[in-house]
């Protein structure tokens, strides 16, 4: 009895641990940004967009329409 109870003690901390081990990096301590970001214009949007679908699902989509 002593044995299962020393063994299950040890498969909870060792449940516990692993993902809290995992959670975040020394370099990932968050903080300050480092500085305002810039500013977003007031036009439209430029550039492409690609768009991952998993099987047919994709084929499916239409096209997106062309606006410029």
């Amino acid at each position: 009895m002593r044995i299962r109870r020393w063994r299950l003690a040890t498969a909870v901390a060792v449940l516990v641990a692993l993902p809290l081990a995992g959670c975040g990096r020394a370099d990932d301590a968050g903080g300050d940004s480092g500085g305002a970001g810039q500013a977003v214009g007031a036009g439209p949007a430029k550039g492409e967009i690609a768009v991952w679908a998993m099987g047919t699902e994709g084929r499916s989509c239409r096209p997106w329409p062309r606006t410029s």
